[in-house]
């Protein structure tokens, strides 16, 4: 029962940020204005999905660094990202450079982590 609720709510989120074939996910913006719902279901769920894009980003990054390729970003070895801070990145890079709030959540952060964690 437990796995339907989250197969119904995922379904229901993507049917929520689907406006057309090519956008199934939502912007920066959008994400962050469901992480600030003053409903906590909707807020934490928002919340877990834009830490999990964090999460697997630093796997990938990780693995292109262990193939001996370039990483995309760099943070810093003993830093642990919570999801708050995840959020809070996003907003930030979003304050900077306004145009990161219109793509999409993903890219979003992928831009954010890059602009907040440059590789010298």
């Amino acid at each position: 029962m437990n796995g339907f609720k989250i197969m119904a709510g995922a379904a229901f989120i993507v049917m929520l940020f689907q406006s057309g074939a090519a956008h199934a996910e939502g912007t920066g913006r959008e994400f962050l204005v469901q992480v600030d719902s003053p409903d906590r279901n909707v807020s934490s769920f928002f919340m877990r999905v834009l830490s999990s894009y964090g999460v697997g980003m630093t796997w990938a990054n990780d693995d292109v660094k262990v193939s001996g390729g370039k990483a995309l970003f760099c943070i810093p070895n003993k830093l642990a990202i919570t999801e708050e801070q995840t959020a809070d990145i996003l907003r930030r890079a979003i304050k900077e450079n306004a145009y990161i709030g219109d793509l999409p959540a993903g890219l979003a952060l992928l831009t954010a982590y890059k602009n907040t964690f440059p590789c010298n």
